[in-house]
């Protein structure tokens, strides 16, 4: 009975786990995604920049 209980509690942790690795995962896209957009705006910044100092 006791083993049965442990085993119990211990699937009952693995899943909390899944789920917690799962919520990490969808935050590092998000991450991922924030970041690219960033880089995007980075590029477009410099790009206005060079155009600038281009033109007389």
């Amino acid at each position: 009975m006791r083993e049965r209980i442990r085993l119990s509690f211990r699937i009952r942790l693995n899943i909390l786990e899944i789920k917690l690795l799962d919520a990490q995962l969808f935050l590092l896209r998000r991450a991922m995604d924030a970041n690219r957009r960033v880089i995007d705006l980075c590029d477009v910044t410099i790009e206005l920049c060079e155009r600038r100092s281009r033109i007389p």
